[in-house]
Formats: C-alpha cells, sequence, structure tokens
C-alpha cells in the first residue's frame, strides 16, 4: 500500500464524526437498563428508588416523641437508646410494646433479658400481653453472647417477630471473656462479636421488618479538655445505629402536679416528689433531619411515662387549636371555644374522648405532612 493511500484513509478517518456525549450517556444509559432488566428478574437491582421501601415504623404511646423521630421505631432498623441507670430506657419501650400489642393481635416480642433484670409485674401494668414475648436468658445451653445472638436470629428468621429487645449491650458477655478469669485481660471482644453480629443480622432484620432495639449504656471517656459521653459498644454501636436516642433525668422542679404531701413520723408535711421528667434526645439519625431535636416526659412513680401530659404538649405545639388572645378554638370543644391555657389543660386532662379525638386529628396532619416532604 502507498504511502498516499495510507493518508487517504486517515483523512477518511478523521472526518468520522463522533458521537457526542449525549449521544454516548443514552447509549450507555441504554445499557445499563438492559443490564439491569436481566439483573431485576432475580430481584437484584433497579434504577432508581424502585426497590427500596419506605420507612415504616412502630409508634409509641408518645406523641410529642413520634413527632421528633419520625412516626415511631423504626421497622428492619436497628435502634440505639442509651443513658444513665433509671432514666426510663426499658419503660419506655414497655409502654411501646403494650401500646402495638393494642393496635396489632399479631405484634410479638422478643426480649434478650441479657441483664436478668425484666419484671413481669412491671409489664403487667403497661399492659403487655406476656403471651405474646418470648423471653432470651443466660443459661446452661446458652452462657455467652454468641450463642443468645445466634438463637435470636433463628427467631428473627422464622418471619414472627415484630421487635427484638437486647438489653443490655453492657450485659453481653463474649465466649472469649467468659472463658477466662476476671483478671485476664480480653479488651475490644464484645465490641468485635457486635460487628460480627450487626453485619450478620441486617438482612433478615430488614427482610422481616423486625425492629431491633439496643438498650446501651453511658460512661465518660478519659478526657482532659472536655467531658467525653460515649456508648458502651465500641465503634460497632456508633455506625450500625440508624437511630440513637439518648435519655437523661431532668430537674425534679420540671415535674407537673408532682407533688405529694406526706405526713412525716415528727408530725410535719413533706412534700414528696411523685415523679420526674425524662428528657429524649435524638443523638443521631438516618431516618431524617431531626438530629439534635429533643423532648421531655414526665415519668410517674409507680405508674411510668404520662401519654397524656406528651399529647397535651403535642397539641399545643401544633395548629390544631386556633389562638386568639387567652381563647382557644376548636369545632369538636362543647362551645366551639374556651378561655385560658389551664382551663384548656384541665379539659383534655378530664375529657379522654376529645383528647385521643384531637390527638387523630394530629396524627393524620403529620401523616400528610410526611408524605408532602
Amino acid at each position: 500500500m502507498s504511502v498516499q493511500n495510507v493518508k487517504k484513509i486517515a483523512a477518511d478517518l478523521s472526518k468520522e464524526k463522533k458521537p457526542s456525549k449525549k449521544d454516548q450517556h443514552k447509549k450507555n444509559l441504554t445499557n445499563l437498563k438492559t443490564l439491569l432488566t436481566k439483573m431485576n428478574s432475580k430481584g437484584e437491582l433497579h434504577l432508581g428508588f424502585g426497590m427500596v421501601d419506605k420507612v415504616e415504623f412502630y409508634p409509641t404511646p408518645f406523641v410529642t416523641v413520634n413527632e421528633m423521630i419520625g412516626g415511631g421505631f423504626p421497622k428492619g432498623k436497628y435502634v440505639t437508646i442509651a443513658g444513665a441507670e433509671q432514666t426510663a430506657k426499658g419503660t419506655l419501650i414497655l409502654q411501646t410494646i403494650a401500646y402495638n400489642m393494642q393496635l396489632d393481635p399479631n405484634f410479638t416480642v422478643l426480649w434478650t433479658d441479657a441483664e436478668n433484670a425484666l419484671d413481669e409485674s412491671w409489664c403487667l401494668v403497661h399492659g403487655v400481653d406476656l403471651d405474646r414475648v418470648i423471653v432470651q436468658k443466660y443459661s446452661d445451653d446458652a452462657e455467652y453472647m454468641e450463642k443468645l445472638l445466634d438463637d435470636g436470629m433463628k427467631i428473627i428468621e422464622t418471619g414472627a417477630i415484630s421487635m427484638w429487645v437486647i438489653d443490655s449491650v453492657g450485659a453481653l458477655l463474649p465466649k472469649a471473656e467468659f472463658t477466662k478469669d476476671i483478671e485476664d485481660n480480653s479488651m475490644l471482644d464484645l465490641q468485635r462479636k457486635l460487628g460480627l453480629f450487626f453485619r450478620k443480622n441486617v438482612h433478615t432484620m430488614d427482610k422481616n421488618k423486625v425492629s431491633t432495639i439496643m438498650i446501651g449504656q453511658i460512661y465518660e471517656a478519659p478526657n482532659t479538655s472536655y467531658v467525653d459521653i460515649r456508648v458502651k459498644g465500641g465503634n460497632a454501636m456508633k455506625h450500625w445505629a440508624h437511630l440513637r436516642l439518648m435519655t437523661r433525668r431532668g430537674n425534679q422542679k420540671e415535674v407537673t402536679g408532682g407533688k405529694n404531701s406526706i405526713l412525716m413520723a415528727d408530725g410535719t408535711l413533706r412534700d414528696i416528689m411523685s415523679g420526674w421528667s425524662m428528657h429524649l434526645k435524638v443523638d443521631k439519625t438516618r431516618l431524617n433531619g431531626n438530629e439534635g431535636r429533643s423532648v421531655m416526659l414526665q415519668f410517674v412513680l409507680g405508674r411510668g411515662l404520662d401519654c397524656t401530659e406528651s399529647a397535651i404538649t403535642a397539641l399545643f405545639a401544633s395548629s390544631v387549636f386556633k389562638q386568639s388572645g387567652a381563647w382557644f378554638y376548636h369545632d369538636k370543644l362543647h362551645t366551639g371555644k374556651i378561655q385560658g391555657k389551664d382551663a384548656l389543660i384541665n379539659l383534655l386532662q378530664a375529657d379522654e374522648a376529645l383528647r385521643e379525638s384531637l390527638i387523630k386529628e394530629l396524627d393524620e396532619t403529620l401523616a400528610e405532612e410526611s408524605q408532602k416532604q
């Protein structure tokens, strides 16, 4: 082939039109859709969010908590509830369990009682149906956390469980620690095993829409510049939590109507606080933009957290009532209006039917706003 022919071929090739970036992208996208169509027959991949389920929730009986979180405890997700001792972590969960048992006759719970602290009478106070609770404990057949969690995952795989509560992370005992003497050093065994558990359980939990709730303790990590509050369980607990709630006790002065006058042995009357306030904060969330928000609930001794107080707080914080000066207006009020905040609070506390009707209206409003987002 002559030099002139080679030059001519090269010139002809250079004149060929190259596809534009837009045309090339269309071609690439067509190839991608063809590939995904084949893969989608196996339920593997899909272009867009067609196969991504919208997050569903198990609601708590506290309107303010549901509004803060986004609906309640998310299904198919990991939830960490952490705080100091005696801050109503377990009570919040028990009341949520009882509430969902009322809503759904098939709602069933697996409770891993690693602390050996679940109290039957306290469950009954809140209306928990004990026949729908499976309680796991350490035993001769399950002496360490790996066995407890493996058995728990097998129970989850049946599809019959709605919520799995692990009480608590700090009480989980790895086999490596179980087989060693107390003085032996076995650092990070818990953290490593928790990481493995989270990775193994995440698909089964999501497939069966199980809300896995980890109750955790907090501790102060050594730090010279500030108080560093951490949750036991290491980086695995921090990374895998889709929602982390922190609890703490508030000042007794924040308790509403929480005083009882008691006659003491010396004949004097003393005001005794009948409860305390519980502060609940969204410390981390992958569900929405509500990180950092907090609410306050009232804990009444012998009864638990006050749902009525939460409902009334939510109603006042919403646009359910129209207000003009000291007057509050709503069609469901006896005369369509009432004067004074205290009078409205007393009415809502006394009239359960009215309160529940207004809460239903509020729930519908929040659901509509959530769909718009």
